[in-house]
């Protein structure tokens, strides 16, 4: 799931948000025992262990990239909520489009009853009045970072997210002071492939660490047995995965997330009519021949073996 090229696969040492140089509640802390808690990361998986590395390496945040379905939201939603201890009130979401601002995202400015016009704190700098009143860590998850140009939506908080510059007061566009606080961390996911990635300067990821995450032939594997299919069918999937994600067309690759709903022979059809089939397609818009060879593969590797 996570690129071989860019973490080494030895032990990772595992990071408290005491090793991150955060107090953590006490309150955080009962939370993360409550036994009724599911999905919770184990203590030895890597891109947990990585990110909490990385954050205590000083970095502003931490960007999940790769190509659809491979788990980079859900990485980055659950790494949230477990290093704050499952407090939502500890994680702010937020999703960028093509058309998302400045004004969207840091300042913006609302009516008044009266008629009139007052500034008003958007996503971010709400987040760093929540953030000053905890001492716990705080997150703030971006989802699609790509999809907008970030550098022109962070504005001056470009700066002053950068871990020297934490607890520096400075002016807003409005006039108004602020100061971005060190317990404020950002968890954002991208698609490499996206048209917004070319906006994303080097000043922007400089401040940020970034974790590959890459389709996972062994996860897929673990869904599909989960779900008892016939090895015979599992060695099919296994082989178009393989084969698709070793294509040079790189909009064609597909994360094994896709196949985490699959239940039974007649919902993994399903799984190919009305979505996998659709994403290749378009992959393939200007090369109808190689979507016919994709879709002659699953024919014969998958289809054939239900």
């Amino acid at each position: 799931m996570v690129s071989s090229s860019r973490i080494s696969s030895e032990p990772v040492r595992s990071l408290s948000a005491e090793d991150l140089g955060i107090l953590v509640d006490e309150e955080s802390e009962a939370q993360d025992d409550n036994p009724s808690l599911i999905d919770v990361l184990p203590d030895g998986d890597i891109v947990l262990n990585v990110a909490q590395e990385l954050l205590s390496d000083g970095y502003s945040g931490v960007i999940f990239f790769g190509p659809p379905a491979t788990g980079k939201s859900w990485y980055a939603r659950k790494i949230a909520e477990q290093i704050v201890g499952h407090d939502s009130g500890k994680v702010r979401f937020v999703q960028f489009h093509p058309s998302y601002q400045y004004e969207d995202f840091v300042e913006g400015v609302k009516v008044t009853h009266e008629g009139g016009f007052e500034f008003e704190d958007k996503h971010f700098l709400i987040a760093c009045e929540e953030a000053k009143k905890h001492s716990g860590p705080f997150f703030l998850v971006i989802d699609e970072l790509s999809r907008c140009d970030p550098v022109r939506v962070f504005g001056e908080m470009l700066t002053y997210v950068e871990h020297s510059k934490r607890g520096e007061v400075f002016f807003l566009p409005s006039g108004r002071e602020t100061y971005v606080p060190e317990n404020l961390f950002i968890l954002a996911t991208m698609n490499p492939l996206d048209r917004g990635v070319d906006e994303v300067d080097m000043a922007f990821e400089r401040r940020f660490a970034k974790i590959e995450m890459r389709p996972d032939e062994e996860q897929l594997k673990v869904f599909l047995e989960d779900k008892s299919f016939d090895p015979h069918v599992i060695e099919g999937v296994l082989e178009f995965f393989r084969f698709v994600n070793e294509t040079e067309n790189p909009y064609a690759h597909v994360g094994h997330a896709y196949f985490s709903n699959v239940s039974d022979t007649q919902s993994l059809k399903r799984l190919w009519q009305y979505q996998l089939r659709f994403h290749l397609e378009k992959a393939y818009r200007v090369d109808p021949a190689g979507f016919r060879d994709i879709e002659m593969k699953w024919e014969e590797l998958v289809s054939s073996r239900l």
